[in-house]
């Protein structure tokens, strides 16, 4: 039988799971707040931002993503109608995003890892390296798949961790112990060493510098 903080402590990490499927379908904005919130035990308010935003986007969810935020709402006596309108798909469809070292219009180097790093970078590898359960870090520039012009290219992190992070208290801009990582400027996530992580934290890896 599941003690029921272990029961919480995963549908904490299903939470968090499901927003790191979500950055880039949803504003970022939303995945920002939405991690704070679940990492301050709010997930109905997660749930009820992330149902409201799916539903008038018309952003597909599966199966099981729907059933966790039924599972939150319920719980906490919240009103589950609007997820009966929200559409379901049959795989986890990937944002229509490009991932690079480099910024548009600014030519890649030959190797990735040779990307130069500007001031911001700079600080973010300083804030990383303060982390003990940081194994390692990847800044890559996401921007839209078809050269749209909007929306504007945005720098992103991805953080690797140890088996013994908190990934749910270290993902709302990896800002536990390492506040600098968390700036208007750049988005940052938090990941385990793990082989079936979402595309959006996958490529900026193999992409990333």
């Amino acid at each position: 039988m599941t003690a029921p903080n272990d029961a919480e402590e995963d549908r904490s990490i299903a939470l968090h799971d499901l927003l790191l499927r979500l950055a880039g379908k949803v504003s970022d904005d939303l995945i920002v707040q939405a991690r704070a919130w679940v990492a301050e035990g709010e997930e109905a308010q997660a749930a009820r931002a992330l149902t409201f935003a799916v539903q008038t986007q018309n952003i597909a969810l599966i199966d099981d993503d729907i059933a966790l935020l039924g599972e939150v709402l319920t719980d906490e006596g919240a009103d589950t109608s609007m997820l009966a309108q929200v559409q379901v798909a049959q795989y986890d469809p990937t944002p229509p995003f490009r991932f690079a070292a480099t910024p548009p219009g600014v030519a890649p180097p030959v190797r990735q890892d040779d990307a130069p790093l500007d001031e911001i970078d700079q600080e973010a590898v300083a804030a990383a390296a303060e982390e003990e359960t940081f194994i390692g870090m990847w800044r890559a520039w996401r921007y839209p798949g078809d050269a749209s012009p909007w929306p504007p290219p945005r720098r992103i992190y991805i953080v690797e961790t140890d088996e013994d992070a908190e990934l749910v208290e270290l993902t709302p801009g990896c800002r536990s112990g390492s506040p600098r990582l968390a700036r208007p400027t750049r988005r940052s996530s938090c990941t385990r060493r793990v082989l079936n992580c979402p595309p959006t934290s996958a490529w900026p890896r193999r992409t990333g510098a």
